[in-house]
């Protein structure tokens, strides 16, 4: 008889402790995900290697596909790897963009502009995608 209340208190501590873990999840993660973003953003400042600069932007692009919020810093600096001279920064941009899910006022006539004008196959991909 006390080997099955201890199970049962054992077990209600393991549920407990499930939905705890569960509840806070979100908020543990999110503090990781914004050093992230940081890191990322300072990348795509700082660097002057266009690999680096692709990377942050893509990186950027799926935390901002997790909540918006974690690319906001970065948004003017994605806006200014449109006009990059490297055509594989350029064509991250474009996507990353897309996936901060801006205003279309602001970021569609950006993205048609490329799929008109630039000469790259791979940056009018990226804006397609954007």
């Amino acid at each position: 008889m006390g080997a099955n209340r201890f199970v049962k208190a054992l077990c209600a501590v393991a549920l407990f402790n499930g939905a705890l873990f569960l509840c806070l999840k979100e908020e543990a993660l999110a503090g990781e995900k914004e050093d992230q973003a940081k890191k990322y953003t300072e990348e795509l400042r700082k660097s002057k290697d266009a690999k680096v600069r692709v990377n942050a932007l893509q990186e950027l692009g799926n935390l901002a596909q997790i909540k918006k919020s974690l690319a906001k810093d970065a948004t003017p600096d994605i806006y200014e790897a449109l006009k990059d001279k490297e055509a594989g920064v350029r064509a991250a941009a474009a996507e990353a963009l897309g996936k901060t899910d801006p205003e279309y006022k602001d970021a569609g006539a950006l993205l048609v502009k490329l799929l008109k004008e630039d000469k790259e196959e791979g940056v009018k991909i990226g804006a397609m995608k954007g």
